[in-house]
C-alpha cells in the first residue's frame, strides 16, 4: 500500500475489514455500535446504516457494503446484551432502516450476488435473533423485514433464498394468543 494511492471505496473496505475483526475478537454488541463516538450523536452504527441505505449503484461499492454487513451482523449474533434497553433501542434504529436498504439494486446488478447474500444473511439474523420482536410486528420496520424476507425467499440466488429458512423455522415456535 505505501507508495500506492487508495481509492476511498479501497481505504472504506480496509477500514471495514478492520472494524470486522475487531467487532469479532472483541466481542462487540449492538449496543456498543450505538454509543455515540462525537458531539453530533454520530456512532458505528449510524455510519454503517449509511452505507446500507445509499443507493448500489455500481460494484466499486459492493465490497463497501457487505463489509457493513459484515460487522452488524457480527454484532446482531453477539447477544450478550439482549435484554437490555441499550440493545432495544440499537435494534430498534436497524429494524427502521431496513425499508431503507436498496435490495432491489443489489438484487439487478450484475456481480452482486455477495452484497445479496450480505443483506439477506443480516436480515436473517437479524429476524432470527429478534425472533420475539419481529413475530409481534409491533415496531416500526418488522413487517418491511418479514416482506424483505419473502422476497428473497423467491428470489434465484440460491444464497439469498436459503437465507431466510432459519427465520421461518424460528417463527413457528413463537407463541401467539387471539
Amino acid at each position: 500500500v505505501v507508495g500506492k494511492t487508495l481509492s476511498s471505496t479501497s481505504f472504506a473496505k480496509l477500514a471495514l475489514d478492520a472494524l470486522s475483526n475487531w467487532a469479532k475478537q472483541c466481542h462487540i454488541t449492538l449496543s456498543q455500535l450505538s454509543v455515540s463516538v462525537n458531539e453530533q450523536g454520530l456512532s458505528m452504527m449510524r455510519l454503517l446504516l449509511s452505507i446500507l441505505t445509499q443507493r448500489i449503484e455500481s460494484s466499486l461499492s459492493f465490497d463497501v457494503v457487505v463489509g457493513a454487513c459484515q460487522v452488524l451482523m457480527i454484532s446482531v449474533l453477539d447477544s450478550t446484551d439482549y435484554g437490555t434497553p441499550s440493545r432495544s433501542s440499537s435494534v430498534c434504529e436497524l429494524l427502521a432502516a431496513f425499508p431503507s436498504i436498496d435490495f432491489s439494486g443489489a438484487a439487478s446488478l450484475d456481480g452482486s450476488d455477495d452484497v445479496l447474500a450480505s443483506l439477506a444473511n443480516l436480515a436473517s439474523a437479524l429476524a432470527t435473533q429478534e425472533i420475539d420482536l419481529v413475530a409481534q410486528c409491533n415496531t416500526s420496520g418488522c413487517s418491511e423485514l418479514i416482506e424483505i424476507l419473502l422476497q428473497l425467499q423467491k428470489h434465484p440466488n440460491p444464497v439469498a433464498a436459503i437465507a431466510p429458512l432459519e427465520v421461518w423455522l424460528a417463527i413457528q415456535d413463537v407463541p401467539v394468543s387471539c
